[in-house]
């Protein structure tokens, strides 16, 4: 598992890859953010009932598409559903930042979601390309996937 950490003191920023340990230059003002891959995430078998129309299945592997196993399902609204260290998710959106990330939160988890690349393959079916953070609201962990999809009406 490779860690980075990112600390912030005032106005400079210090990345440090690999770093074990912390340091800091003015005491309580030092902010640290890990990225690592600490959370867990599950494929999800069952489209959970809250989804009855259109919906975007995000993958992390091409296996994972082909044997259709989604670690994350949203209903191209207000609505993504995430299943992370065994525990099925509910996530609603929070804000759209621009045509190429949405984010979603609850009371765990903020998730946002970018979209870099999407592939029109008829006029009810598209493919996309990007990736996804994951914040954990209790920790400063983040854990940053890519990920491939479909989306269909």
């Amino acid at each position: 598992m490779t860690q980075t950490k990112i600390l912030f003191f005032s106005s400079v920023l210090f990345i440090l890859p690999n770093a074990s340990t912390s340091f800091g230059l003015f005491g309580d003002t030092q902010c640290e953010i890990s990225f690592t891959d600490t959370l867990s995430l599950q494929t999800i078998d069952t489209i959970p009932d809250e989804i009855d129309g259109g919906m975007c299945q995000l993958f992390l592997s091409e296996y994972d598409k082909k044997v259709n196993s989604p670690f994350c399902i949203t209903d191209m609204g207000d609505v993504l559903f995430i299943y992370v260290d065994g525990e099925l998710n509910k996530l609603r959106q929070d804000s759209l930042f621009s045509d190429s990330c949405i984010q979603y939160r609850n009371d765990k988890y903020l998730m946002k979601v970018y979209f870099q690349k999407q592939e029109e393959k008829d006029d009810e079916r598209y493919d996309i390309k990007g990736y996804c953070k994951i914040y954990s609201t209790d920790s400063l962990h983040v854990y940053k996937h890519s990920f491939i999809g479909v989306c269909n009406w």
